[in-house]
């Protein structure tokens, strides 16, 4: 373990190559800094699914973002993703969905635009393209966005933007994608499900989680 300090005080330590963490001397320590990571996870074998939950504390932060970097499946399935109540992911058809896609195909630029999605049982986090598959140098890379999940007087929106080359093994398809869901259930979250809409799992990425301080 390596300790850092300042004037011959302890002010953090390191072990390995995990997270420096502050000494319980440094005054005011939790309010150091505007984003804290809530949760991170590297996946280290292949799942259907990801649930982030029990990290939502809307009295410390303003709001929060989920980063989705490097995912990759090992078949063919779309990024989506549920809000979870009490711990599970809310299967209910309350999610609305609008976005827009601007694709590249071998070149040829198009603006495709999804806003059907009204009463779906899970959000899109792109039109509907298949998450770069394994086998390809290609991989999606996101964030959600949104604000006070834990009010339970008001549905909850999403914001979400990405990229990805190639759909499923198809390489000649390159896209930027921006949207939004609006959760349309007046109920406190715990959390956010990661789903493939496929029946094949990811098999690579990251997932973290930021909160924003007040």
């Amino acid at each position: 373990m390596s300790t850092f300090q300042l004037n011959s005080k302890d002010f953090a330590s390191q072990t390995s190559s995990a997270e420096p963490v502050l000494a319980s001397t440094v005054t005011g320590g939790e309010s150091i800094g505007a984003v804290k990571v809530l949760y991170s996870n590297t996946l280290s074998s292949a799942v259907a699914t990801v649930d982030i939950n029990g990290y939502f504390d809307d009295t410390i932060y303003s709001h929060y973002k989920l980063a989705l970097c490097g995912l990759q499946c090992d078949g063919d399935g779309r990024p989506k993703f549920r809000a979870m109540t009490a711990g599970s992911a809310d299967t209910s058809a309350v999610y609305w969905t609008s976005c827009m896609n601007i694709l590249s195909n071998a070149g040829t630029p198009s603006i495709e635009h999804l806003a059907s999605d009204d009463g779906a049982t899970s959000s899109h986090l792109n039109g509907s393209y298949h998450v770069p598959r394994d086998s390809t140098t290609a991989s999606y890379d996101g964030e959600i966005t949104f604000s006070t999940p834990q009010a339970s007087d008001k549905a909850t929106q999403f914001y979400w933007r990405g990229s990805q080359g190639s759909s499923g093994t198809t390489a000649t398809f390159y896209m930027v994608f921006v949207g939004a869901t609006i959760f349309k259930e007046n109920t406190a979250l715990t959390g956010i499900s990661i789903i493939n809409g496929g029946s094949d799992d990811y098999s690579s990425g990251s997932f973290t989680l930021y909160g924003y301080k007040k």
